[in-house]
């Protein structure tokens, strides 16, 4: 029999390393971790960590390269697990009816524990409905054989998934299996394998803070909250912690006032991890005060230079954490402005510009179709029609006003008429065409030519374009003058103008 004293801590290490989870307590303690500026605290490493654990293990044999032991007494799961790692080794694996059967002869009286556990992370786990569904053998082992005894497994513990599996639970068969929940207090007798033939040596055990000391505790003054860092070493294995000590202090948000006036609005903030039933806190502006409120809102209708702050003590530090204070220039947040009237060439992007422009107001722009943003200040957009945009601007306190801005097209910039044109019928440039901008929404009224003499050659109210043509025969070479009249939104436009006829 090997009966050995390992400490607790390597326990907790083996299972840091193996399973990547965290410690299973705080590796530094402190009576608390509020404290007053430059008041002395103890820190201290969690004495449980360093208490004995018996650690008992037996010799059980050995077959293909690989040595067995079985633990003293009848443990917990995550206390066999932690001895198969203590070992260098796994729980037993039974994955061949050989194997299974040599496990069974150890200690055949008795359930084991098995290294046979369900996965809920692998691709193979349904549970439910399939309760056998997911098993993986801790050693890396193929999954073959399976001696599961009638009706298991069941999963009987509240359908809990990531189940373990015991070898020896039916009466009629000790090499068969049953699925059980490791966290329902169940212990057993664990078999651990190993290339080992002897257990391991009591380890050594360091500390070392980052003051570079090195004893179990430690005393600090802090004058400003951080963290505190230890590295434990375990056989040369460094593990890390930390933990935050905060210092009484407090961050004080003098934050703008807002409203129209009646009453203006002020919402200050205190930010701290004092509790603040251990605070005297003392808010003013003007000559209203508010007292012992983290987020208070404080009115008051005075305008002009207001006087405002806050001073703010620890009861428990006997101490002024905060005095803090400013002067404001309450006045109404807003200019106000008129409806303003714009002319914006078609397709134009204009941007909006509202008077009342602040990166602390909230906007709200009306209607929001062909705005880039409806909720910034100045949002931009394309000047396709005549159209009225309204802004609806918030100082954050429910101080509202509203901008309005009418736009208008510029009629005179639709039109482009070239001053040339060659009906000379090689495909290139054959037709006088009037151009309109893209989403030109007007209607011709008339478009007429004249030779140099006054006669009209060319009428049309429903076509933008000539060929040059006047009574089936291309006209010659020379100037003509035009008319154009069109339409919009009952509004009449002329323009008048030269063309050369080429040839």
């Amino acid at each position: 029999m090997f009966l050995l004293k390992v400490r607790k801590v390597l326990l907790h290490i083996i299972l840091l390393m193996t399973i990547s989870v965290p410690l299973s307590a705080q590796l530094i303690l402190a009576d608390t971790n509020l404290v007053c500026k430059d008041s002395p605290l103890k820190l201290y490493i969690n004495p449980t960590i360093f208490n004995d654990l018996d650690f008992c293990v037996k010799a059980a044999g050995a077959r293909d390269g690989l040595y067995y032991f079985t633990s003293c007494n009848r443990i917990s799961f995550d206390d066999a697990y932690a001895y198969s790692k203590l070992m260098k080794g796994d729980l037993a694996t039974g994955n061949t009816q050989d194997k299974n059967r040599f496990i069974s002869n150890i200690l055949p009286n008795n359930i084991k524990w098995m290294g046979y556990s369900q996965n809920p992370k692998s691709e193979k786990f349904n549970d439910p409905p399939d309760p056998s569904s997911g098993f993986e053998w801790m050693s890396g082992a193929d999954v073959g054989f399976t001696a599961w005894a009638n009706e298991e497994p069941n999963n009987r513990e509240d359908e809990n998934p990531g189940m373990n599996v015991i070898q020896g639970c039916s009466n009629g068969n000790l090499a068969e299996w049953c699925d059980v929940d490791k966290n329902d207090g169940h212990k057993y007798i664990a078999v651990v394998e190993t290339k080992f033939n002897t257990p391991p040596n009591i380890p050594d055990i360091k500390v070392r803070w980052e003051t570079q000391e090195n004893s179990r505790s430690i005393i600090i003054k802090p004058s400003i909250s951080k963290y505190y860092r230890v590295s434990v070493y375990i056989d040369g294995i460094e593990i890390k912690d930390s933990i935050l000590i905060n210092v009484a202090e407090v961050n004080v948000n003098l934050s703008l006032p807002g409203g129209c006036g009646d009453p203006f609005v002020w919402n200050p903030e205190i930010i701290t991890k004092i509790p603040v039933n251990d605070l005297e806190i003392d808010w003013f502006i003007g000559e209203n005060r508010v007292q012992n409120q983290l987020n208070p809102q404080l009115n008051t209708n005075k305008e002009g230079p207001t006087p405002a702050g806050v001073t703010v003590k620890s009861k428990s530090c006997n101490a002024m954490l905060a005095q803090d204070s400013i002067t404001f220039n309450l006045a109404y947040p807003f200019v106000e402005t008129n409806e303003k009237d714009y002319e914006a060439k078609l397709n134009e992007i204009v941007k909006l510009d509202p008077i009342n422009s602040n990166d602390q107001f909230l906007y709200s722009w009306s209607p929001i179709n062909g705005l880039s943003d409806p909720s910034i200040a100045k949002p931009s957009f394309m000047a396709e029609v005549p159209i009225t945009y309204s802004v609806k601007i918030n100082d954050g306190f429910d101080c509202i006003i509203e901008e309005v801005f009418n736009f208008t097209i510029d009629p005179r910039i639709n039109i482009y008429i070239p001053n040339s044109f060659s009906p000379n019928a090689d495909s290139w440039n054959d037709e006088l065409i009037i151009l309109t901008n893209t989403g030109f929404y007007g209607q011709l009224r008339s478009f007429i030519i004249y030779d140099r003499l006054g006669q009209m050659v060319y009428q049309t109210n429903d076509t933008w374009t000539w060929n040059g043509i006047y009574k089936n025969e291309v006209l010659p070479r020379g100037q003509y003058i035009y008319t154009l009249q069109y339409e919009i939104e009952n509004i009449t436009y002329s323009k008048k103008g030269e063309i050369w006829l080429l040839k």
